[in-house]
């Protein structure tokens, strides 16, 4: 799924709209409240985020994760979200650290 088209809210506010409710520290309603995003773009981009969690599921793989070692949701809606990729936000520290031991060992 792609973000909606005529869409003239700030990326990084969706993006953030996006995490909040993925990780439950807000409800899909208050959105539009908080960062000024509709609620159906934010429905939108959950249902995607779920499709691709089920795809991965159903190949074997880990949904992807949003925790203090892993930012793959936060990757996921930064791209979905067209919204510009901070450098210290991409990545944790143990995601840089174990790419750079594969890089090093390879």
């Amino acid at each position: 799924m792609s973000p909606p088209s005529q869409f003239s809210v700030n990326p990084d506010d969706f993006r953030d709209a996006i995490i909040a409710t993925h990780l439950g520290k807000l409800n899909v309603k208050n959105s539009m409240q908080i960062y000024r995003v509709s609620p159906r773009h934010v429905r939108t981009a959950l249902k995607g985020l779920s499709d691709i969690n089920i795809l991965r599921n159903n190949c074997g793989q880990l949904s992807l994760q949003e925790n203090t070692e892993r930012k793959q949701v936060f990757r996921w809606a930064t791209k979905y979200a067209n919204a510009k990729a901070v450098d210290g936000l991409m990545f944790t520290n143990w995601e840089l650290k174990y790419l750079m031991k594969g890089v090093l060992t390879n």
